[in-house]
């Protein structure tokens, strides 16, 4: 009897978790395959709330984070707790996702141990070391190290080759974030949260603007000065009712709750569950945002977005609803008025939205399991 190919996941962030989930779902499924999930635990809480909600249940968990940790900490950590995990399990391969610390710290620690390394969602480049930070150099990290690339559009398969890839390394496989979204935009939307329930049920007549802010280089000054927008925003559009889902770093919450939480049209609420989420990413009229995963479900459900970074990794949305904003609060308040005028206050606004599949089709979970059985079989 032929033995099975021992696949290895690792990941450790709520992103991760989200655009992993259809392919832990397929490798389980796969014949051939035996699928191991391992997770670091760098995003605890908001972690959990993904693995619950798709039923996911890790077979490792190094839990490695703690209070105040640092980058170089919680990358140590990694390689020293995931090492014994993969003498023990002995994948013959390891699949890592993006370019958090967990993925670098990840991918390193496999190829230290001579294991053949899967990078998904290969090839984004923002060509920017600082932004995102410090995602764009763990992914040109492990581009280096990774045995197989899984690309998920055309533009990040030519950065790759510019950068040296074999072309025959490559493969194009979409991304499984639009896998993910396609599943939950089917649920029959539900929110806990009263407010935001509310604010959903006046949507048709007060629009509603998504904001969220995550990313490192944007905390402090720019955060607040983002902050700042958004209440000129509310002051300007008292019409329009404005949520913002808040994140696991508590920093975030320290700076935007004693300018913002006054505002009786904005919501700062709690890291909602996904499929809420995506429900508000298909009714708002507008989302302000730092995440790449929200660029790529915003352009993908025909939603505008002002992306609050100085560069994007998503190219190809440029021409498809992404605006790049930066954290200037005049530039922002600017754009995000032609969206929130009163002029443009009907449900006109939000039936014109044109979804895209530039971003992926929804297939990206099985092409990523084909590319793997082929090369590694």
């Amino acid at each position: 009897m032929t033995k099975p190919l021992r696949v290895m996941s690792v990941y450790g962030t709520r992103p991760e978790a989200i655009k992993m989930v259809p392919i832990l779902y397929a490798l389980q499924e796969a014949v051939g395959v035996e699928s191991i999930v391992a997770v670091t635990g760098q995003h605890r809480d908001m972690l959990e709330q993904v693995h619950r909600q798709f039923n996911i249940k890790p077979d490792y968990d190094l839990k490695i984070m703690r209070q105040n940790q640092t980058l170089n900490a919680i990358a140590g950590r990694i390689l020293q707790d995931l090492d014994p995990v993969l003498e023990r399990a002995n994948p013959d391969v390891v699949l890592v996702h993006g370019d958090t610390t967990s993925a670098m710290a990840a991918a390193l620690a496999a190829f230290n141990r001579g294991i053949a390394l899967v990078h998904i969602e290969a090839g984004l480049r923002s060509g920017d070391l600082s932004c995102p930070f410090p995602e764009e150099a763990n992914r040109k990290m492990i581009a280096q190290i990774a045995t197989l690339h899984l690309a998920p559009t055309s533009a990040a398969r030519a950065s790759l080759i510019r950068e040296g890839v074999a072309e025959s390394d490559i493969i194009l496989t979409g991304n499984s974030t639009i896998d993910t979204l396609m599943s939950v935009i089917k649920v029959p939307p539900s929110f806990t949260n009263q407010r935001v329930r509310d604010m959903v049920a006046t949507s048709a007549t007060n629009p509603v603007m998504l904001v969220t802010m995550h990313r490192r280089e944007n905390m402090g000054n720019r955060l607040a000065e983002v902050a700042d927008a958004v209440r000129t925003v509310a002051s300007l559009h008292p019409h329009c009712s404005i949520i913002w889902p808040g994140h696991s770093k508590p920093g975030i919450y320290k700076t935007i709750r004693p300018l913002l939480e006054d505002i009786p049209n904005i919501a700062i609420v709690e890291p909602l569950m996904y499929h809420e989420f995506i429900h508000l990413v298909r009714i708002a009229r507008v989302i302000l945002t730092d995440s790449g995963g929200v660029q790529e479900e915003g352009v993908t459900m025909g939603t505008p977005v002002l992306v609050t970074r100085d560069v994007t990794d998503r190219v190809e949305g440029l021409g498809s609803g992404l605006t790049v904003v930066g954290t200037c609060k005049e530039t922002i308040v600017s754009e995000l008025d032609q969206y929130l005028s009163t002029r443009n206050n009907s449900s006109d606004a939000d039936t014109s939205k044109t979804s895209s599949l530039i971003f992926g089709d929804g297939q990206a979970a099985e092409r990523t399991v084909k590319a793997i059985l082929d090369v590694f079989s």
